[in-house]
């Protein structure tokens, strides 16, 4: 599914349908969320119920973000540079696979 970003302050915001966020079996209001890349992808996986603040200090964890009829999130300007992304001219590609949310260059 391709999908355009909404610019949001210095950063960008990603608008996630319900029906993504169920395949993912994720509650936005309580879930937070791990931020990975890996060869130019980013890759978003919910944190377990025993969310472990310790184990994830140097990790980018984030939360969703209530938009309209909807959840979003935010992601930075650097985090998209470095999936090679421009927001202004490019679209993303978001892929869910297994319980996990791939976003990419479209």
């Amino acid at each position: 599914m391709k999908k355009s970003l909404t610019s949001n302050g210095n950063g960008w915001e990603l608008h996630i349908p319900k029906p993504i966020l169920k395949l993912l079996n994720i509650n936005p209001i309580d879930t937070k969320v791990l931020f990975e890349i890996k060869n130019k992808v980013l890759y978003v996986t919910q944190l377990d119920f025993n969310y472990d603040s310790e184990r994830y200090k140097n990790a980018l964890v984030k939360k969703f973000t209530k938009r309209g009829g909807g959840y979003s999130l935010f992601i930075s300007q650097v985090i998209l540079e470095l999936i090679n992304i421009n927001p202004e001219l490019d679209k993303v590609e978001i892929e869910v696979d297994d319980k996990i949310l791939k976003i990419k260059k479209a």
